[in-house]
C-alpha cells in the first residue's frame, strides 16, 4: 500500500519478477542478522568464560604424560588466577566435547579435517621400534636416508617378544598389518591398553613395541630408543591442536598451543 498527497489509497498490484529483488534483499539482510547474533552470542559466551577464568583443554589419552610434565605446570604457574579443566578422553569424544562448546581446545592425533574446525600442527611423527637402552638391536641398526632413526631390517626384529595395544586402537591395528605385509608373526607377550604403557613396558624389558616417536618424559621411559622400520606406507602421526571455526580464541588457549610445539620440538631434537 502507498499513500498520495490527496490522502486517497492506491493499491499497487507488484510482479513477481519486481518481487523477487525484495524478496532476496530480505534474505540477505535476515542472514546477516542471523549471523551477526550469532556472534554476539559467541562473545557473550566468552566474556562470561574469560570472566569465570576457565580455560578448558582436552588431550587424548596417549598425550596426557607430555601435557602434565611439561605444559599444564608451567601455564598454571603463569597463570595462577586462572583454573583449568584437563579432560583425558578418546579422540572421538574430544572432538564430540569441542563441537557441543564443553572445550576450548583439543589436542589429538589422526584426525579427520572438518571444515567448522580449525586446526594448528604441533607435530608429525614416524611410526617406529621401540627398543630400550643397549638393545641388541642397536648394534644392528644402520643409518636411514628416509628417516633421523637409524634402520633395522624385520628379519632381525621379528625374533624378539612384543608389547603391543589392542587392534581396537590404531596404533595396535597398523602394528598387526605391519606384522601381515612383512610375512612375520612375532609373539606379543604383553597386551597393554595406552601407549603410555607400551613405553613403559619396553623400558622394563618385557619386550620391544612399535609406536608413534612421540617424546617421552618420565624417568623410566627418558631412556628409550627409537628405529625405523620396513613401513612400504611410510605411516606418520599428525598431531595437531584444534579449535572451533568462527570463535574467538582464548590469548591463553594460543600460548598453550605455541608452548605445546615449541616443547615438543626442543624435545625431538633430543631423540
Amino acid at each position: 500500500f502507498f499513500f498520495n498527497d490527496t490522502a486517497t489509497t492506491e493499491i499497487y498490484t507488484l510482479s513477481l519478477h519486481d518481487a523477487l529483488p525484495i524478496w532476496r534483499c530480505c534474505v540477505q539482510k535476515s542472514e546477516q542478522i542471523l549471523a551477526l547474533n550469532r556472534e554476539l552470542d559467541d562473545r557473550i559466551r566468552l566474556l562470561r568464560q574469560h570472566d569465570k577464568g576457565v580455560i578448558r583443554i582436552g588431550i587424548s589419552h596417549s598425550r596426557s604424560e607430555f601435557f602434565l610434565h611439561y605444559i599444564i605446570p608451567a601455564i598454571v604457574q603463569r597463570y595462577p588466577d586462572l583454573n583449568f579443566i584437563l579432560t583425558q578422553n578418546t579422540r572421538t569424544s574430544l572432538h564430540e566435547l569441542l563441537e557441543n562448546e564443553e572445550l576450548d581446545v583439543i589436542f589429538v592425533s589422526n584426525y579427520s579435517q572438518r571444515p567448522y574446525l580449525d586446526y594448528v600442527s604441533i607435530a608429525r611423527e614416524e611410526m617406529v621400534l621401540v627398543v630400550p637402552e643397549e638393545h641388541p638391536l642397536l648394534r644392528e641398526a644402520i643409518p636411514s636416508a628416509q628417516s633421523r632413526y637409524p634402520y633395522v631390517s624385520h628379519g632381525a626384529w621379528s625374533r624378539y617378544p612384543f608389547v603391543a595395544v589392542p587392534p581396537k586402537l590404531m596404533t595396535g591395528q597398523y602394528t598387526r598389518q605391519l606384522f601381515q605385509q612383512c610375512h612375520i608373526q612375532p609373539r606379543i607377550v604383553l597386551e597393554v591398553s595406552t601407549l603410555h604403557s607400551v613405553y613403559t613396558a619396553v623400558a622394563q624389558n618385557i619386550g620391544i613395541g612399535i609406536a608413534p616417536s612421540m617424546p617421552t618424559t618420565s624417568d623410566a621411559t627418558r631412556n628409550l630408543r627409537y628405529l625405523s622400520l620396513d613401513d612400504p606406507q611410510n605411516l606418520q602421526w599428525s598431531f595437531a591442536a584444534i579449535t572451533r571455526s568462527q570463535v574467538s580464541v582464548h590469548p591463553v588457549v594460543r600460548e598453550i598451543i605455541q608452548m605445546a610445539q615449541r616443547v615438543y620440538q626442543e624435545l625431538s631434537e633430543k631423540l
